[in-house]
């Protein structure tokens, strides 16, 4: 299997910012891109009663910033206008864009000119006249959009992730820390919290670099990727939700095109390890290895990501796979030293409880669940499936023989390859049939076997 991509591993970044700006050498003008905007009523619009439409000129430096706004008209006009115009001018201040470029590739100021139309109600309409990303967007479908773009216009957003970072990051207390592939941005307590940050990202990508850069061309890098760890979680929440329209109460996530972003105010050190690495196992496969247009669904991409995140990393940096799985109960320090179970055991006696009851989904069925339904009511269960029967590709044949821990011929050849065919687009059952050299019927027997074995 021949990846149709070129080989570039890991371009070096000499200086410690986060992006450099793309290479020009695009063959026409290009018009601004929305990154972030909102387009929810403003409520001293919304309190007025009003519903009007408004004519806008706006200016956009070569930075993407919105450096001056002009309202032409208010239809109809009333004597809310004075309030309609600062609320309007306050909105549009507050966008972000990833600048108009000249064809020599060179980001230029654009002047422009559109109609806002409150009659909507908070959902307004405008038919501003630049390219923007699709308002109400999953994160998931976001991210397949902005892959799609070219690198420059990625680069951009990337620039606008980072800006919109900073606004909630404690300037007194900021620290930053570049390594060879992240520049961790931090306000959290501890002088060595960036470096350690760091360390367990870069981990994750090396043991990833081992398990599939000896088969396959990876796509090609490009900036370092941006991480931002804050303090507190309250501030982490701002962020999300500047970010998503649509989004969650998430501890940790990774966008494309390369931003990581986590709190610390998690109850133990493990869950916070839990949640870097599995949101790098994320990046790493964006970033690397699926292409727009290639997924390989919600179990492979969230149970690699658990297998992954249900580890721990040594003393020189290395990632020890499966061992956090043994802990059951941890010292949780939030309020006063204590025994509380940890998520990953609530998760595996869940999951085995289910398939010994025939709860659990079948391998066939787990394949389709798109993600909304994954991550749905049976969430907790199709996480828990999905870790345990990646844990099983990889171990399925060590712990057959009685020597759990020891990679086998699964954990050095089939695997691997296994995962190669998902990322090229094969059907898993097909890989499973060309891999392993079974039907999906008896794997799955083999693997509800196991899991009752874990």
């Amino acid at each position: 299997m021949n990846r149709h991509t070129t080989a570039l591993l890991a371009l070096a970044i000499t200086t410690t910012s986060i992006l450099a700006l793309p290479q020009p050498g695009t063959a026409q003008e290009t018009a601004p891109v929305v990154i972030l905007r909102s387009l929810m009523t403003p409520p001293e619009i919304a309190q007025t009663g009003q519903a009007p439409e408004v004519q806008i000129k706006a200016t956009i430096d070569a930075r993407g910033n919105v450096s001056s706004v002009d309202v032409l008209s208010v239809t109809p006009s009333t004597e809310f206008d004075p309030v309609v115009v600062e609320a309007t001018k306050q909105l549009i201040g507050s966008w972000r864009y990833a600048p108009a470029r000249t064809a020599s590739g060179e980001p230029k100021e654009t002047v422009l000119q559109w109609t806002m139309d409150y009659s909507q109600g908070s959902n307004f309409e405008t038919n501003a006249p630049f390219r923007q990303l699709t308002p109400n967007l999953a994160r998931t479908e976001r991210d397949l959009e902005i892959r799609r773009m070219s690198r420059g216009q990625q680069s951009e957003i990337l620039v606008g992730y980072a800006a919109t970072a900073e606004r909630f990051i404690n300037k007194e207390q900021r620290k930053r820390i570049a390594s060879q592939r992240f520049v961790v941005t931090t306000d959290a307590d501890g002088d060595d919290i960036a470096r350690t940050i760091a360390i367990n990202l870069e981990a994750t990508f090396n043991f990833l670099d081992r398990l599939f850069g000896r088969d396959i061309e990876l796509m090609p890098d490009g900036n370092k990727l941006a991480v931002y760890f804050y303090g507190q979680r309250s501030n982490f929440l701002r962020l999300s939700g500047s970010m998503f329209t649509i989004g969650g109460n998430y501890s940790g996530f990774y966008s494309h095109p390369g931003f990581l972003a986590f709190h610390q105010e998690r109850s133990n050190t493990e869950e916070l390890l839990s949640t870097l690495l599995h949101e790098a196992t994320h990046a790493y496969l964006y970033r690397y290895l699926l292409e727009p247009g290639v997924n390989p669904g919600p179990w492979f991409n969230e149970g690699l990501a658990e297998y992954l995140g249900n580890s721990t990393v040594n003393r020189k940096g290395e990632i020890e796979i499966g061992r956090a799985i043994k802990g059951r109960y941890v010292l949780d320090y939030h309020g006063g030293a204590t025994r509380k179970r940890t998520g990953t055991g609530w998760t595996l006696d869940q999951t085995k409880d289910a398939i010994r009851k025939g709860d659990a989904p079948t391998l066939g069925e787990l394949f389709l669940t798109p993600y909304p339904l994954f991550t749905g009511e049976r969430g907790p269960l199709n996480y828990g499936m999905s870790w345990l029967f990646v844990h099983f590709l990889r171990h399925g044949d060590a712990t057959k023989r009685g020597s759990k821990g020891v990679d086998g011929d699964w954990a050095l050849t089939k695997f691997p390859a296994f995962l190669l065919y998902l990322i090229e687009g094969y059907p898993p059952r097909d890989a499973i049939t060309q891999v392993y050299g079974m039907t999906l019927s008896e794997m799955n027997e083999q693997f509800r076997e196991y899991a009752q074995r874990f």
